[in-house]
């Protein structure tokens, strides 16, 4: 395929609020990874649908006359979800020292902490290894700890974190309190 039209599918496209399909390409190849997830090779079955390697999903990309695509769907399950382009977020601006801390959860009755090492937020618990968390938008951060895909950070009304949100998989919206 023409890499000048491949170059207009690359972009980060949202699927519903905090979870997005970053699309990639590397040597002719398109590639795409979704929020906590691992990436994954997209096989062209024509100039706007790819097959899902490894998946029962394909993604179509929306013709936006010869621009960049400003809309996907991806195809899975039955069902034909819309994702739209979504500005690309300047993870530099982040100041990673705001997240710094320690969150604990009632329901789990455990505490991770969150720490910055080397321009990494990390987190920390005393029972499993460390990972990283990843800036994707405004006080959201994904990683690829299968249990802690996307976490999104809550500030009170004088902006300062209070806790935070953790969805992956079936758990949705656990809640960790500064």
């Amino acid at each position: 395929m023409d890499e000048t039209i491949l170059n207009t599918y690359v972009g980060d496209f949202e699927l519903q609020p905090g979870f997005s399909i970053r699309i990639t390409i590397n040597n002719g190849q398109l590639s795409g990874q979704a929020t906590g997830q691992s990436a994954f090779p997209l096989k062209p079955l024509s100039a706007t649908e790819f097959k899902v390697e490894g998946v029962d999903a394909k993604i179509e990309f929306v013709p936006n006359g010869g621009d960049k695509i400003k809309l996907i769907k991806l195809h899975q399950g039955g069902q034909i979800i819309d994702a739209p382009r979504i500005k690309e977020f300047d993870k530099t601006a982040v100041n990673l020292s705001d997240f710094s801390g320690s969150f604990y959860s009632e329901e789990l009755s455990t505490t991770y902490d969150f720490v910055v090492v080397e321009d990494k937020l990390i987190a920390k618990h005393n029972r499993l290894s460390d990972f990283a968390l990843q800036p994707v938008k405004k006080d959201m951060f994904s990683s690829q700890a299968w249990f802690f895909g996307q976490i999104e950070f809550i500030r009170d009304s004088n902006n300062v974190i209070t806790g935070c949100k953790v969805s992956s998989g079936r758990v949705r919206n656990l809640y960790f309190k500064r």
